[in-house]
């Protein structure tokens, strides 16, 4: 699964964020990874925290464990990710 590579963290490593896509919802959602610990990657999710079906509204430094993320977010093997990076 993408997100288990290098390339992802090591965006994250260079402090550079990493926006991920996925089914977080029924129509599908894009929050954006800002680092990542032993227990999963920290996230801002501009909804809320997924893991609560959104009912808790504070998406900020939130940790979607691996698991989760490769269920959601690379379910076929493969997701999409943008890198943010300065010209």
């Amino acid at each position: 699964m993408i997100l288990y590579c290098a390339t992802p963290k090591n965006e994250l490593n260079n402090r550079r964020p990493v926006v991920v896509a996925g089914d977080f919802t029924a129509s599908g959602h894009i929050l954006t990874a800002i680092g990542y610990s032993s227990k999963g990657y920290i996230v801002n999710d501009p909804w809320g925290n997924a893991l609560t079906g959104y009912s808790d509204t504070e998406g900020t430094r939130l940790t979607y464990p691996y698991d989760y993320m490769d269920r959601v977010a690379g379910p076929n093997g493969g997701v999409w990710a943008h890198f943010i990076r300065k010209k």
